[in-house]
């Protein structure tokens, strides 16, 4: 796949995908497939915590290498300057605070409830907030 990256003033093919790289395309509705696979929602249909982190975590309890890089794409375009490992994504999870920018926080994972428990988490996943909190 020849990546185009567009600039102010010119346009320049894409670094080459690096042996073994999967190719992550993110699509409308929080979906994303995986070397042109089926499209999926690994995130829910609200994207909560981040496409890329539970697509990462997912990947590698499906037997993928922690260490398999990845190329993340939207409409052609290297969403992330860097092509990092599913390692990197599996490790962290997207915040967004109220008010503020989206950022990465440090993922840990919460026990799974039953079904029909009041304030069951959906899948699990639950971000570590770091930092002091306000009163």
């Amino acid at each position: 796949m020849d990546t185009q990256i567009a600039t102010a003033s010119t346009t320049r093919a894409a670094a080459p995908m690096p042996e073994g790289c999967l190719l992550i395309e993110y699509g409308p509705g929080f979906q994303a497939r995986v070397d042109g696979g089926a499209w999926q929602q690994p995130a829910g249909k609200h994207g909560k915590g981040g496409l890329m982190p539970k697509l990462a975590r997912r990947l590698i309890a499906e037997g993928h290498a922690p260490e398999t890089p990845t190329r993340v794409l939207r409409d052609g375009t290297k969403v992330w300057a860097r092509d990092l490992p599913l390692s990197y994504w599996a490790e962290v999870s997207i915040s967004e605070p109220d008010g503020m920018s989206p950022r990465m926080v440090r993922y840990t994972a919460m026990p799974k409830h039953w079904e029909g428990e009041e304030g069951a988490a959906e899948d699990g996943d639950a971000p570590e907030e770091q930092g002091d909190a306000e009163a």
